[in-house]
């Protein structure tokens, strides 16, 4: 084939939980990841399929996953199409942080092995500088929008956003009641039925937008369990919607291991573009799974490209996470791509529905990095292996505190001791494996008294690894 020159556009989103958990709100969670697909996979792919340099996307597909894309253009048509794509992310996804770039190149950099790792490196590189020189643009940001307005009563939606007049407050505007950072240009009536108001909150334009887009797709998956009486629904407004008997709720995130020192390893964009779908399709089934093992209630917030992001009761954390992370690799490794060793690692937070977002959005980042740690220490030993780690934030100021504190590895056993700390012992953060047999020893436990279970709490706490097994077999000797 001819080496012809070309266009390519690269980056996407980034910081992308900060955008979508700013309220903490789980419908407005969902709508500003649905905003981020759909600006990504239909408004964006709209605008490049007329400047695609291989319109049948046989040779050169158009990628987007996880709020990132991938584009081949005509030569000199990225410069012209660059701004509309950024103009329509600002519009659509008003707060959301992103970095795109356009480059030049010649066919051959995408398909010869030695041009196309130059070429990536090239193109992270300036994304990244691209990224570091972003200054949002605040007064945007903080700008009305009157299409808003014309969603009063339309087709139904139980949505309705009227303008405000000189509300009182800083500037002359209230604060947002969901983020409490920008001025409230609309008063937003959230409806249930028979027209009953049950809410009224002041909103920013971002956040308005956030609520109508999460309460379309609520109701379009209800439209959709109406049909199919197979497929659960329930409407998740607020976090108290999500708790379990105990009021706890749990976040979770799950992202594959090492994604990005894989994705150097390809050499050339095709195989980039089917390993990433491949991935893609993997962690989307993975997920599907897990929601139908779990049950509802839950609030699936974001699945794209790595990444999963749902709300589910305290009570189904550590299934969800371990069915998530075992029907991952089931799925893939039945997929047949050649990177076998391709694993995902889950972190999960349990605390009370009240709890602010940031700290559940702080202790699961911690959790998800603890889990990958585990999981490196398994590839080291020979033997990748997906892993979770699970977490309840109680009292005590757990909340400000990190994970390295609250827990101290030093059982000799554990694959990350540290034998300067003191011994508390631990099976967090486990695989797969290890998972699956300790929900079956929960299953187990249901049926023993819980005074029998605290002094096997507080004989492992307070004793050496040799005394806490001794007394365990007393115990168990005794009943």
């Amino acid at each position: 084939m001819a080496n012809e020159p070309i266009d390519i556009i690269f980056g996407g989103a980034y910081s992308i939980k900060a955008y979508y958990e700013e309220s903490g709100n789980p419908k407005q969670m969902r709508g500003a990841s649905q905003l981020l697909s759909r600006v990504f996979d239909c408004d964006i792919k709209k605008l490049v399929e007329r400047y695609l340099f291989d319109p049948e996307q046989k040779r050169f597909p158009y990628y987007t996953g996880g709020s990132q894309m991938f584009a081949v253009l005509k030569h000199e048509k990225g410069e012209i199409i660059l701004p509309q794509i950024e103009d329509k992310i600002r519009e659509v996804c008003q707060t959301a942080r992103f970095s795109i770039i356009v480059k030049s190149a010649c066919t051959d950099a995408l398909e010869d092995k030695g041009k196309y790792k130059i070429l990536m490196d090239q193109l992270f590189a300036e994304s990244y500088e691209r990224r570091m020189s972003y200054i949002p643009d605040f007064a945007q940001e903080d700008a009305k929008d009157d299409e808003l307005l014309k969603s009063k009563d339309s087709k139904g939606y139980i949505f309705e956003a009227l303008q405000t007049e000189g509300v009182a407050g800083v500037n002359g505007w209230e604060h947002c009641d969901r983020c409490c950072n920008r001025p409230a240009y609309y008063s937003v009536k959230i409806q249930g039925d028979g027209d009953v108001t049950l809410e009224t909150l002041n909103m920013c334009t971002a956040c308005a937008k956030k609520e109508k887009q999460g309460r379309l797709d609520s109701d379009e998956r209800k439209v959709v369990a109406m049909k199919d009486r197979t497929i659960a629904w329930r409407d998740i407004t607020h976090m108290s919607d999500l708790a379990d008997g105990n009021g706890d709720v749990a976040l979770i995130y799950a992202d594959i291991n090492n994604l990005g020192g894989i994705g150097t390893e390809l050499d050339s964009y095709k195989k980039r573009y089917e390993f990433y779908n491949d991935i893609d399709n993997a962690v989307k089934l993975a997920l599907e799974e897990t929601k139908q093992v779990i049950g509802q209630p839950y609030q699936e917030i974001a699945c794209g490209g790595d990444d999963v992001c749902m709300l589910t009761s305290g009570d189904k954390a550590l299934l969800a996470a371990v069915k998530l992370a075992s029907a991952f690799d089931r799925i893939w490794n039945a997929s047949g791509n050649c990177h076998r060793d391709v694993r995902i690692s889950v972190g999960a937070t349990i605390s009370d529905s009240k709890t602010a977002i940031d700290t559940f959005h702080h202790m699961t980042n911690q959790l998800l990095k603890s889990a990958k740690k585990r999981a490196y220490a398994e590839k080291s030993a020979g033997c990748p292996k997906s892993c979770v780690d699970v977490y309840r934030l109680g009292g005590d100021g757990q909340y400000s505190v990190d994970i390295g504190t609250l827990r101290n590895y030093g059982d000799p056993l554990h694959p990350l001791y540290t034998p300067d700390e003191s011994v508390n012992l631990t099976l967090f953060p486990m695989t797969v494996k290890e998972g699956e047999a300790f929900l079956k020893v929960l299953d187990a436990a249901r049926a023993v008294s819980s005074s029998r279970l605290r002094n096997i709490v507080n004989g492992s706490k307070h004793r050496s690894v040799q005394e806490g097994k001794l007394y365990f077999q007393y115990l168990c000797a005794r009943h």
